[in-house]
């Protein structure tokens, strides 16, 4: 029924399409841990290298520790308490192990550079 609603921009019962869309990205997880900023970001395999080049030259300069995690798909996992009173949070992540295969690298950054991991 959800994806019909989606398709046409419906709204079926408590599910309206277009509303859960805008509380999509609101409610999606954003926040930092640990002063660890953590993120999916949906780029080209040219945009993901862009990224490593730009991060790479500041861990050389012991300024960032940092790990990616390159995958062809991400996953969402939704946590609804209410639709009707927009009580819901969404936690993306890369698919093959995301933000633990991320952490992978981190901590192979943070050994190499002598830091806590």
């Amino acid at each position: 029924m959800q994806a019909l609603c989606e398709r046409f921009d419906r709204k079926a019962g408590d599910y309206d399409a277009p509303k859960h869309r805008a509380e999509l990205r609101t409610n999606t997880d954003f926040r930092k841990f640990d002063d660890v900023l953590r993120t999916v970001l949906d780029v080209t395999a040219e945009q993901a290298e862009a990224v490593d080049a730009y991060l790479e030259p500041d861990y050389q300069q012991g300024h960032l520790i940092y790990g990616v995690h390159t995958t062809g798909a991400a996953l969402m996992a939704c946590l609804v308490f209410s639709l009707e009173q927009s009580e819901h949070v969404h936690f993306i992540d890369g698919s093959d192990g995301g933000f633990a295969m991320a952490a992978v690298g981190f901590k192979e950054r943070a050994r190499a550079a002598g830091a806590d991991a």
